[in-house]
């Protein structure tokens, strides 16, 4: 399924990448910046696809240390890559794009590597790798909360990028850009709380101890607000 996604994805946002520029405000002073980087980002899409779904299965089966290790290695290869492209190559934010690319595509091989591996209970195998209409549809279910707080962010995104544009124009949409940024610093130990229950919620809902679900949900959200008011 994600694989499928992410080739579906890459060929719309290809064909109506222009339309989707424009969408999100790119105007003639930054439109040449922003068709490389999305440009090749919609190309590797399936690397960041693959990346997010293979490792949220990990993580999903217990192995949260190396959910963590997976995603680390990522960021430091995209952190190298960067200085190498940008500075070396003097590839700019094409570079940049490509970087995030490889480092995606390394979290991703890790990822399919260990669920292959001997060291988890249960492995992945070829044969399974078919769809069925039931599984789909739990699948589907249960991350269609996740699809639409994603396509809200998208939203706002959206929204802010064009009310930037028409009161401040290209350095409005780049200080928002940064804004965005400095704020996922704040955001990100929520999101990292939200992730970290997940092997807890997942394997006592799976063992039927509903109790210890209910206290693991009440617990993440008495911690949240404790941080969101700090």
């Amino acid at each position: 399924m994600s694989f499928i996604l992410a080739i579906a994805i890459s060929i719309i946002g290809i064909l109506c990448l222009n339309p989707l520029l424009k969408l999100y405000g790119a105007d003639a002073e930054n439109n040449t910046y922003t068709r490389e980087y999305t440009s090749v980002m919609f190309l590797g899409t399936i690397c960041f696809v693959l990346a997010q779904s293979m490792n949220s299965l990990v993580r999903g089966m217990g192995y949260a240390k190396r959910s963590l290790i997976n995603f680390i290695s990522s960021i430091i290869v995209n952190l190298i890559l960067d200085a190498i492209f940008i500075f070396i190559f003097n590839w700019g934010v094409k570079g940049a794009a490509f970087a995030t690319i490889i480092g995606n595509l390394l979290c991703a091989v890790l990822a399919i590597q260990f669920l292959y591996s001997k060291k988890n209970t249960i492995r992945l195998r070829v044969p399974n790798l078919r769809l069925d209409k039931e599984i789909v549809s739990k699948i589907l279910s249960i991350g269609i909360s996740g699809f639409i707080g994603q396509f809200a962010l998208s939203l706002v995104a959206l929204v802010f990028n064009h009310v930037c544009r028409i009161y401040g124009g290209s350095t409005a949409v780049a200080a928002y850009s940064i804004i965005s940024t400095i704020f996922m610093l704040v955001y990100m130990p929520l999101i990292g709380l939200g992730q970290g229950i997940q092997p807890i919620v997942g394997y006592n809902y799976g063992a039927k101890i509903y109790f210890r679900v209910r206290g693991t949900a009440l617990k993440a959200f008495q911690y949240s607000n404790n941080g969101a008011t700090v």
